[in-house]
């Protein structure tokens, strides 16, 4: 049976290669597309890569960046207690979209927001403020934004030391950001 099974095998996949070739035969032009546009594909693109690197204006020379580590004012802050300090002081009002297309603001579709809240990207996370609530252009927004308080409490009442640092952390907090503690 292993004989027969094996000649059987053969004849299809000869089969099978006489009729790739035949294929191949009538559509030579095909074929040979098939056959060379990997080649001048890579060729190609070897040739642009030599172009330029010939360019001495190209940006695909190696270029050795040397290692520096950023100083105190090359650091960025994202987001600081200054940022909550200004923000609660910062008068809010009901403005059109500044986002707004022309045809919205010109056919009065254009959506209310609130002033100084950039809602796309507010770095604030004290404050919020919902703009949904406007109903007119120039109404006071006071009342539409909720701010989350600082609270400061020892971690044991008991100890003496640990009032004395809470009070004096709240005197650094009051000296440095006046603007919380004026009403």
């Amino acid at each position: 049976l292993w004989p027969n099974a094996m000649a059987c095998f053969t004849r299809s996949f000869r089969a099978l290669l006489w009729r790739n070739v035949i294929y191949r035969k009538r559509r030579w032009l095909l074929s040979l597309i098939e056959f060379f546009l990997p080649a001048l594909c890579v060729a190609t693109l070897y040739f642009i890569k030599l172009d330029l690197e010939s360019d001495p204006n190209s940006s695909l020379k190696a270029v050795v960046v040397p290692a520096s580590f950023p100083g105190a004012d090359d650091t960025i802050i994202p987001l600081s207690f200054q940022d909550y300090a200004t923000a609660i002081q910062a008068t809010r009002t009901c403005v059109v979209d500044p986002t707004a297309t022309a045809t919205e603001k010109l056919l009065g579709l254009a959506p209310l927001v609130i002033s100084g809240i950039n809602y796309q990207d507010w770095p604030v996370p004290f404050v919020f403020c919902n703009s949904y609530a406007c109903e007119k252009r120039g109404q006071d927004a006071t009342n539409y934004c909720t701010y989350r308080t600082l609270a400061l409490a020892p971690m044991n009442a008991d100890a003496i030391g640990e009032v004395q640092r809470m009070q004096s952390f709240k005197s650094y907090v009051e000296e440095r950001y006046p603007q919380l503690t004026d009403s």
